[in-house]
């Protein structure tokens, strides 16, 4: 092939597992891995889809809230991220995969009580979907670029 390109989130830091020996590659990624909320929604919410920032609660929330054009609301800002560095993200690690990415029940609980202290329509409501990402964050916070050091298409 004329070019590969590498875009593996957090787990990029397995490159150097792959071709590190031979390149001296270094991938300086660790992620951030947060849970989130996507609530049922209400005609109201799809009419008038405000996104809201919200300081930090008496839950440990700092909710981000944002409607979606169904009505559905996604939640995120529940606090309790937690920074995962390369060995869990590596063969054997306890995220080796993203599908071993689960969202933190305790977060969860935070959020809705957060939420439903603020959105009437959400109050009885249980979330229809819990998730969790990993989000990955260099050291400088700029995104990682550029060749595989002595190669011409990686």
């Amino acid at each position: 092939c004329d070019a590969v390109v590498c875009a593996m989130g957090a787990w990029s830091v397995l490159l150097e597992d792959w071709i590190g020996a031979e390149t001296g590659l270094s991938v300086p990624l660790e992620g951030v891995y947060s849970s989130s909320i996507v609530f049922e929604g209400s005609p109201e919410v799809a009419a008038e889809p405000c996104a809201l920032f919200c300081a930090e609660d008496s839950n440990s929330c700092h909710l981000e809230v944002y409607p979606r054009v169904d009505g559905s609301v996604y939640l995120c800002g529940i606090g309790g991220s937690d920074h995962v560095r390369g060995a869990r993200l590596r063969e054997g690690g306890d995220l080796q995969d993203a599908s071993l990415m689960k969202a933190n029940p305790d977060r969860v609980a935070a959020a809705v009580a957060s939420f439903q202290g603020m959105a009437p329509f959400a109050r009885g409501q249980t979330p229809k979907i819990e998730q969790a990402c990993m989000r990955p964050c260099a050291p400088d916070a700029m995104p990682v670029l550029g060749l595989v050091p002595g190669t011409a298409n990686v």
